[in-house]
C-alpha cells in the first residue's frame, strides 16, 4: 500500500511492522489540522493493509506531541472531508480512535514533551514505552478550554477516575517515572525506541 502522499508523517512497513512518525520536530512535533486528518487516514490504510500487522510510533526531535498546533491551522481545511465515515463527525477529535478501530498491536515510543492533544493521541495506543525525558500534560485547563481528541475517555481507563480529574483540573506536569507509576507508561528505560521495536517484532513473529 502507498504511504507516500502523507504531508506530515513519515510512514514505513518492513516485516509486518507499520512504523511511523509526525515529522514536525521544529515545532515538537504539533498538530496541525492537516496532521490530524492524516493520522485518521493513517489508520484506516493501516487496518486493511495485509502487510501490517503491529502499528509503531516514534518521534523525532525533542517532543512526542506538543499537542495542536494552534498558530498554524489551516483555516480552508474541511472538517469533514468529502469521504468522511460517520466517526469523522467527530472532526479533527476524531484522531482519537484512529489507532483504537485498528485491531493490530499499537505502540507508542515517547522519550519527550506530550501534551494536549498529543497526550490524548499517546493515551490512545495499546502500549507506550518511555524514555527518561518523557512528560505529560494535559494543558487544557491552562487555556480554558475542554479536553478533546479522547482524553476523556482514555486517561481514565490508564490512570483511574480521581488521578485523571486531577490532571485534567490542574494541567500539571508528570514526568517520566511518575508516569510509570501512575500507569500512563508500560515501562521506563534508556532507549524506548530500540524497546518498542523490540516488542514489536515479538508481536510479529506470534500468531496473527
Amino acid at each position: 500500500m502507498d504511504y507516500s502522499d502523507f504531508e506530515d508523517l513519515h510512514v514505513e512497513v518492513n516485516d509486518g511492522i507499520g512504523h511511523f512518525q509526525v515529522t514536525r520536530p521544529e515545532r515538537l512535533n504539533a498538530l496541525r489540522t492537516t496532521t490530524f486528518w492524516e493520522i485518521v487516514e493513517l489508520g484506516r490504510r493501516f487496518q486493511v493493509d495485509p502487510d501490517v500487522r503491529v502499528v509503531l510510533c516514534t518521534h523525532a526531535g525533542r517532543g512526542f506531541s506538543s499537542g495542536a498546533d494552534l498558530a498554524d491551522r489551516d483555516p480552508t481545511a474541511p472538517e469533514v472531508r468529502p469521504e468522511a465515515t460517520p466517526t469523522d463527525a467527530m472532526g479533527i477529535s476524531a484522531m482519537g480512535l484512529a489507532m483504537p478501530r485498528i485491531d493490530k498491536p499499537t505502540i507508542a515510543s515517547i522519550d519527550g514533551v506530550c501534551a494536549g492533544a498529543g497526550f490524548a493521541f499517546a493515551s490512545s495506543f495499546d502500549l507506550r514505552f518511555l524514555g527518561p525525558g518523557a512528560r505529560f500534560i494535559t494543558v487544557f485547563a491552562r487555556r480554558a478550554l475542554g479536553p478533546d481528541s479522547g482524553l476523556t475517555y482514555f486517561l481514565p481507563r490508564l490512570v483511574g477516575h480521581a488521578k485523571a480529574l486531577e490532571l485534567l483540573y490542574t494541567s500539571r506536569e508528570v514526568l517520566a517515572e511518575e508516569a510509570v507509576t501512575i500507569g500512563l507508561g508500560n515501562a521506563l528505560m534508556d532507549a524506548p525506541d530500540a524497546h518498542a521495536f523490540e516488542v514489536a517484532r515479538q508481536l510479529v513473529a506470534g500468531p496473527p
